[in-house]
C-alpha cells in the first residue's frame, strides 16, 4: 500500500482457571520453593527436639501457610498435628516437640515421621516437604 509496510498481530490466550473478564486485571500466580528440607533428629528420651523447613514463597507480598504433620511409622497415615502440651509452632516453619518419648508398647515418638505441608495463595495444590525421621536414644 502505497510503500508503507502494515502490521497486524494478534495475540490468542487460553486460560480455564480465570473467571470474568475484567480488562487490565492482574491474576498472580503463587510459587512455592523449598531451600532447605526438615532433617532426621536424634534425641535423648524426654528431650526438646524441633523440626524445620526453610521456604519462601513467590511473589514475597503472599502469605505462605505451614501445617506439620505426623506418621507414626513407615506405614502409618499422616496426620495433621495441633499445638498441644508435646507439640508447638505447628503452623510455623520450625515445629516443636516438647517431651521425645519412648513409651511401652510402642506408644512413643521414636521412629515417628514428620513432614511439613505448605500452601499459598492461587496454589492449587500443596507442597510438601521429604520426611524426616526422629528417633529417641
Amino acid at each position: 500500500m502505497h510503500g508503507n509496510a502494515r502490521r497486524k498481530s494478534e495475540n490468542l490466550i487460553s486460560m480455564n482457571s480465570i473467571t470474568g473478564d475484567a480488562e487490565d486485571t492482574i491474576f498472580g500466580d503463587s510459587v512455592i520453593r523449598i531451600l532447605t528440607q526438615p532433617s532426621n533428629s536424634s534425641a535423648a528420651n524426654n528431650s526438646a527436639v524441633t523440626f524445620t523447613v526453610n521456604a519462601i514463597i513467590y511473589p514475597t507480598a503472599n502469605t505462605l501457610n505451614y501445617r506439620w504433620q505426623r506418621a507414626a511409622n513407615s506405614s502409618a497415615a499422616f496426620v495433621d498435628l495441633t499445638n498441644t502440651g508435646t507439640y508447638g509452632n505447628t503452623t510455623n516453619a520450625t515445629l516443636t516437640i516438647a517431651n521425645n518419648t519412648i513409651a511401652a508398647g510402642g506408644g512413643g515418638l521414636s521412629n515417628s515421621i514428620f513432614r511439613c505441608t505448605m500452601s499459598g495463595p492461587s496454589i492449587s495444590a500443596n507442597v510438601v516437604t521429604a520426611n524426616a525421621t526422629l528417633t529417641t536414644v
